[in-house]
């Protein structure tokens, strides 16, 4: 019986072994370009990005509840989000996620491309682009947002249009 348990479920193919030779490589390109520091940046992000949006949804259900008095409850949701955000930072450290990048860059570059690499940020303009890079993400970001939060307006109004149609065409069926 317990032999037959496993029966139904598909087995990923465990991941080749990555050369340690390449491995190598890999991990000086990692230290080179700050990987860590972007995956702890990325954990700032989502912090920063989520906790508004969460605090509202959790409001908001509070509300649906029947639970409107929602300030005294701040200390509450704070530790909730903390919870959260920890089981985030678990999921997102560095220790657990490096294996996976060593993964996807094997799977992505040669050993020759990744010598290239290293080579180029050890450079003075791989250095310059390595230390402008997250400066220069971020600003993308900000022009990124901004061309999207000047579109709302016109996604809500073609939204209203398009439940104002359906519900024309509902009420034409009945």
């Amino acid at each position: 019986m317990a032999l037959c348990a496993g029966f139904g479920k598909a087995q990923a193919p465990a991941p080749k072994p990555v050369d340690p030779g390449k491995a190598a490589v890999i991990g000086e390109m990692l230290m080179l370009n700050h990987s860590d520091q972007a995956v702890k940046q990325l954990l700032d992000q989502y912090r920063a990005n989520f906790k508004k949006p969460m605090e509202d949804a959790l409001s908001s259900a509070l509300r649906q509840q029947g639970i409107t008095e929602t300030n005294r409850f701040n200390p509450d949701v704070q530790k909730f989000e903390s919870r959260i955000f920890d089981m985030l930072g678990e999921r997102l450290a560095w220790e657990r996620m490096k294996p996976e990048f060593v993964r996807i860059y094997d799977e992505t570059f040669t050993l020759e491309e990744l010598q290239g690499i290293v080579a180029f940020y050890r450079s003075p303009t791989g250095q310059a682009l390595l230390t402008k890079m997250p400066a220069l993400i971020t600003r993308s970001g900000q022009v990124s947002q901004a061309q999207v939060r000047d579109v709302v307006p016109q996604v809500q109004k073609l939204t209203q249009e398009f439940i104002d149609d359906l519900k024309k065409k509902a009420a034409e069926t009945k």
